[in-house]
């Protein structure tokens, strides 16, 4: 029985049941054959009567399709059998393929696109997530594939310990993870996966996505905006427009870095932090459907990035908080091995935050008012304060382009710890040090399930074939 069959999922997020009740209406797109599956995979049984099943709608603020918290008793049957029903609770994410000529993303049906829809659940089936070194990574207990456009992973459900906004210094900590995640496959520790749906065109992907963000920038209507006008002097529209034209000497500049599996989407919304035999400081990342080849620095370049496109920090912390990550980045990649040549890891980095710029600037200073309201009450914030953040941090993000262009000498990751300057501009001058090391990786393994167990690969490849098929 399907549960594309029965009412909206709205309808039915408070139904629940007894034992030996009927099973309520669920939402569209999720199977009964594929819940039943993932619950006796969580629940490490063969055969179990399902009650009390509860669908609680879950959106993210940055999700594309739609996810479920999914709750609910089970009755173990045969060998094993108790007599009390065991709890369960799983997070259902659904995956559909755009209709052909519909407003899908631009790339969905492009294996190696940013946007290639099926990409999440091939990543589960293959086992990346939880092979991840250096970071955490919901269990995945079933990949459904209910139809031939849609799939439903069937996920641990994590609750983030440190909800809300992050500290500046645990910006530094989730960039350590990161280092010694991407410098795991820099140093050979382990082999850089070649799945032909693995994202291997980030860069220029993302903003091929939003082309209407490049196409603002063409001719003279949108510098003479007044909010533009407001918050951006004339050297900065005149560098802004420099960066434009230096999208693509940038993107070459990254082609050259050395390559590594990234999460690509490495944001504080995608970041999690857990507990791992009952210390905190252990980081889990959700959301995989972008993870790829990309070059090194290319998951601090997002952390920094997203974190300022998303005004999760306040104007003056902007130079600190990129000094924060490069270091924490640099010293995730050092406790990984990796001995290459740090200018590589900083150009990626200040490349990959510069090109930033280019997708958020149109998205607040071009969009309608009552967007713009929209976008500064989700983010906590207000429309100006959210407008002249971003404003202020162009400063930033060009003198990272202008580094990136240059490749402006960097230490190496063997020398002596000596900093190094990036351009100061108006505010306070970064530096980067090989000496950071104070920032603990906690160890995660497969022995510790809350994050990592990996479900038995016959459940886990359940109708989803290994290759893509579009």
């Amino acid at each position: 029985m399907s549960l594309e069959d029965n009412a909206a999922a709205a309808q039915h997020s408070t139904q629940s049941g007894a034992i030996g009740e009927t099973l309520p209406k669920g939402p569209p797109g999720l199977s009964w054959a594929g819940l039943e599956q993932a619950v006796r995979a969580r629940l490490g049984v063969d055969a179990l009567q399902l009650a009390g099943v509860h669908f609680a709608p879950v959106q993210e603020d940055w999700a594309t399709e739609p996810g479920y918290r999914v709750t609910g008793q089970a009755r173990v049957l045969g060998y094993g059998a108790g007599v009390d029903p065991v709890p369960w609770s799983l997070t259902a994410k659904l995956l559909r393929k755009p209709e052909p000529g519909g407003a899908g993303p631009v790339g969905a049906l492009d294996p190696r696109h940013p946007a290639y829809w099926r990409r999440e659940a091939l990543a589960y089936a293959a086992g990346l997530p939880a092979e991840a070194p250096g970071l955490g990574a919901p269990r995945c207990f079933s990949v459904d594939a209910p139809s031939e456009d849609a799939h439903v992973l069937w996920l641990e459900p994590l609750a983030d310990e440190r909800a809300g906004r992050w500290p500046l210094e645990r910006y530094g900590r989730a960039a350590q993870h990161l280092g010694a995640f991407n410098g795991a496959y820099l140093a050979g520790a382990c082999p850089l996966p070649q799945q032909p749906w693995l994202c291997t065109d980030f860069h220029r992907g993302r903003l091929d996505r939003f082309p209407w963000t490049l196409d603002v920038f063409a001719g003279e209507a949108f510098w003479q905006r007044p909010l533009v006008r407001r918050f951006m002097d004339g050297p900065t529209r005149a560098r802004q427009r420099r960066l434009v034209a230096d999208r693509a000497a940038l993107e070459r500049r990254l082609a050259a870095l050395p390559p590594t599996l990234a999460h690509n989407q490495a944001m504080r919304r995608s970041l999690l932090a857990v507990s791992v035999a009952g210390r905190p400081e252990a980081l889990a990342a959700v959301d995989w459907g972008l993870v790829g080849v990309s070059p090194v620095g290319t998951d601090a370049g997002c952390l920094f990035g997203w974190a300022r496109g998303l005004t999760e920090v306040q104007e003056h912390e902007l130079r600190p908080l990129a000094q924060l990550v490069l270091d924490g980045y640099l010293a995730g990649l050092r406790a990984a091995g990796w001995r290459g040549d740090a200018r590589a890891a900083r150009t990626g980095f200040a490349a990959t935050a510069a090109l930033h710029a280019l997708m958020w600037v149109p998205f607040i200073l071009v969009t309608d008012e009552a967007r713009r309201d929209g976008l500064a009450q989700k983010y906590q914030t207000d429309p100006d304060t959210m407008a002249a953040t971003h404003a202020a941090s162009l400063t930033l993000l060009h003198e990272l382009a202008d580094e990136a262009l240059a490749a402006q000498a960097a230490p190496d990751l063997l020398g002596s710890g000596a900093p190094i300057s990036l351009p100061g501009g108006r505010g306070a001058t970064l530096v980067w040090t090989t000496a950071v090391s104070t920032l603990p990786i906690a160890a995660i393994t497969p022995t510790q399930p809350s994050v990592r167990r990996r479900a038995p690969t016959g459940r886990l490849l359940a109708g989803v074939a290994a290759e893509p098929a579009d």
